[in-house]
């Protein structure tokens, strides 16, 4: 099953083709009474949308996909399956870097404002390290340096679930990711997260030639 184990349904063998009110039909066309508001039933277009994105996502290894409604909720569920994976709970992410507006991804965006300006409290284990930008007076040293202080200061490395990467940083400027800091970087962390923003779709996405170790992508637009 090319679907993530998260995506629960009652019948596995069972996958609709349409559906009207109440009424749903199977691929072999047999009927059925949804009394459930369509939770009980895989629908074909899911499996094959996610057959699609795990053919052309980077990488050989074996993939599953799971899909959401909104960038914010693909990110939590991200931190959640690096959480679940690691056992660990320690999330990693950079300076200048926007992931939404729910509790957990205001914590994860690097920049008070306009996000986290008299919100208060917000969800804890999560830490910034800032952006290699040269016209921000940041190079990869500098970077990596504030990744190794924090785990000196804040958290230890085997407590980190994941580290959070855009390939392209528009809120931080547009800013493209370096191919040194990111392998440097993911040896710190034993699952990384890698989260995509609006950018054309394409079967690398920039990450092959970044020479980046996937373990979940998380796509917004596309």
């Amino acid at each position: 099953m090319q679907v993530s184990d998260g995506v629960i349904t009652m019948f596995d063998d069972v996958f609709a083709e349409r559906a009207s009110n109440s009424e749903v039909w199977d691929v072999e066309g047999k009927r059925y009474l949804d009394f459930s508001a369509g939770l009980i039933l895989g629908y074909r277009a899911y499996i094959e949308l996610a057959e699609k994105l795990n053919r052309i996502a980077p990488g050989s290894t074996p993939k599953k996909s799971v899909l959401f409604t909104t960038g914010a909720e693909s990110v939590e569920n991200a931190v959640k399956i690096a959480r679940m994976y690691t056992k660990r709970p320690g999330i990693i992410t950079f300076r200048g870097g926007f992931h939404g507006r729910t509790a957990l991804t205001m914590a994860m965006t690097g920049k008070v404002m306009p996000y986290k300006k008299a919100i208060g409290s917000l969800p804890g284990d999560i830490y910034h390290i800032p952006m290699p930008v040269a016209h921000h007076h940041v190079s990869e040293a500098d970077s990596l340096a504030a990744l190794e202080n924090l785990f000196m200061a804040d958290i230890e490395a085997d407590r980190v679930a994941a580290l959070i990467m855009e390939p392209v940083m528009g809120e931080g400027g547009f800013i493209f990711r370096l191919k040194a800091l990111s392998i440097n970087c993911t040896q710190f962390a034993k699952s990384t997260v890698f989260c995509l923003y609006p950018m054309k779709f394409s079967p690398d996405l920039g990450v092959q030639e970044n020479g980046l170790r996937l373990n979940t992508m998380a796509l917004n637009r596309t």
